[in-house]
């Protein structure tokens, strides 16, 4: 079973460890949500280098070892190698630290949502038991598109603050 739970990364400790698109794609996210990042991975790709350099993002240039999870609240999985990716999920498993495994997302004990925004609201779908990324996606963008169209309530129940 999987919890879906909103979860503030403003000015905590994310690991992403992996320099690919994938990585690049979700440090963007993090970025958003304020998280302060180490990237850990031998090699970055082109994306994940200007994100580094943009934002003085710390870099680790090297393989993973366990000390890169030190202080994180997340860490997140993307090497491309899926015995990397699933020795990384287990040391957050035994430090209990959360992670996403990229490679393997039955595996990671946390998974991110597919988000759609609307106002103030975020709609997250995530997969359970069996984790289908591509019927995930296509599942929040039909929930994106009426929320574009209008056809869900929209209307706020409380007046803001």
């Amino acid at each position: 079973m999987t919890t879906m739970i909103g979860i503030s990364l403003s000015g905590r400790q994310v690991v992403m460890v992996g320099g690919g698109e994938v990585a690049a794609r979700r440090i963007r996210r993090f970025l958003l949500d304020g998280a302060v990042i180490r990237v850990v991975a031998p090699e970055l790709g082109e994306a994940t280098s200007l994100l580094v350099r943009e934002h003085a993002l710390e870099w680790r240039d090297r393989v993973v070892v366990p000390g890169d999870m030190d202080d994180a609240w997340l860490v997140h999985t993307a090497t491309g190698d899926a015995r990397v990716d699933a020795d990384v999920a287990a040391v957050c498993e035994a430090r209990r630290v959360l992670c996403v495994n990229a490679g393997d997302g039955s595996h990671g004990s946390a998974r991110l949502a597919a988000e759609t925004r609307s106002g103030d609201s975020i709609v997250g779908v995530v997969s359970d038991s069996g984790v289908d990324p591509g019927r995930t996606l296509q599942l929040r963008e039909a929930i994106a598109e009426k929320l574009r169209e209008g056809s869900l309530p929209l209307r706020r129940r409380r007046p803001t603050t």
